[in-house]
C-alpha cells in the first residue's frame, strides 16, 4: 500500500516536478498538493499518513488527534527570505487597517502577531483580491505573498520576525500519528529536504537603489534541531495569546527517546 502525503501548495521552495515525481515512485508515495487548511484536513480524515502543517493549523486541531511531530525536514524563515512583506505608502504609525488576499493563513496571522508586537497595532482587516495598489486603495498597508512588484515601501516578513523576536519564523512541520504510522516515516521524511537545491536556501536582497544600502541576508531553512523546536513552542505562546488558538499546545515528538540530530 502506498504511504501517502500531504504539502501545501505555496512552499517557498524550489521543488522541480520532476524530482518531486521521481521521489514518489522511488519510495511507493502518493503526494497531494493542497492549501494550508486541506493538508490538516487530509490528516484528520486519514486521507493521508503525514502532513507538512504550518502552527496554525496544528494548533487549532491538535485536540482532535494523536498527532505528533517529527523532528526533520522542517522548514522555517531565518532573517530576509522574500516570502511575505508588509507593503505601503503611508506612514507607519498611521496604519488602521491591513489588506489581504487570505485573512486565513498562517503567514497573514504572524504579520498581524509581528505588528501587534512591535507596534503596537491592532488593525481592521480587509478583504481584497485585487492589484497591490487597489489594495492599498482600500487599507493602510497590504500583506502581500514575496515582494512588491511595484517598489511600494515595504518590510519582509522573515527578516522583521528575526529581528523582533530573535528567532526564526517556523512555517511548517510534519506530522504523523503516534499509534499508526507507516514503517520507515522518518527516512522517508528525512529525504524530502533532497528534493530541494540545499537544506539551506540563502536569499540576498537584489539592490535596485543608486545609493548605498547595506545588503540584507537570510535563509529559507530545511532541518529540526533543537532551535526549531524551542522556536515553534514560542510561537505557539503567541497564537494562544492573540487568541488564535484555544491552548496551547504540547510540542510532542515522534520517537522522543531518540536524539535530535544537530545537523538536520
Amino acid at each position: 500500500m502506498k504511504t501517502k502525503l500531504a504539502i501545501p501548495d505555496n512552499l517557498p521552495l524550489n521543488i522541480q516536478k520532476d524530482s518531486l515525481d521521481r521521489f514518489s515512485k522511488e519510495n511507493d508515495l502518493e503526494i497531494f498538493k493542497v492549501s494550508e487548511k486541506k493538508c490538516m484536513d487530509y490528516f484528520l480524515s486519514a486521507r493521508v499518513d503525514s502532513a507538512l502543517v504550518n502552527p496554525l493549523e496544528y494548533g487549532r486541531h491538535i485536540g482532535r488527534t494523536d498527532a505528533v511531530i517529527l523532528p526533520y525536514s522542517a522548514i522555517y524563515l531565518n532573517g530576509y527570505t522574500e516570502v511575505a512583506s508588509i507593503i505601503f505608502q503611508k506612514e507607519l504609525d498611521t496604519f488602521k487597517s491591513i489588506a489581504t488576499k487570505d485573512s486565513d493563513s498562517f503567514l497573514f496571522f504572524a504579520s498581524k502577531i509581528l505588528l501587534a508586537e512591535r507596534y503596537d497595532m491592532d488593525l481592521q482587516v480587509v478583504l481584497e483580491h485585487g492589484t497591490e495598489q487597489e489594495m492599498l486603495e482600500k487599507a493602510d498597508c497590504a500583506f502581500i505573498l514575496g515582494q512588491s512588484q511595484n517598489n511600494f515601501n515595504s518590510f519582509d516578513i522573515g527578516e522583521e520576525w528575526s529581528d523582533t523576536f530573535e528567532m526564526p519564523m517556523p512555517l511548517a512541520f510534519w506530522i504523523c500519528r503516534n499509534e499508526e504510522h507507516p514503517e520507515g516515516i522518518e527516512k522517508l521524511i528525512l529525504a524530502f529536504s533532497e528534493l530541494t537545491e540545499s537544506k539551506s536556501l540563502g536569499i540576498n536582497e537584489k539592490k535596485t537603489h543608486k545609493i548605498d544600502i547595506p545588503e540584507r541576508h537570510g535563509k529559507i531553512e530545511i532541518g529540526f534541531n533543537a532551535e526549531f523546536e524551542d522556536t515553534l513552542a514560542q510561537t505557539f505562546h503567541f497564537l494562544y495569546y492573540h487568541q488564535l488558538i484555544k491552548d496551547i499546545p504540547e510540542v510532542k515528538i515522534f520517537g522522543r527517546d531518540n536524539e535530535i540530530p544537530e545537523t538536520l
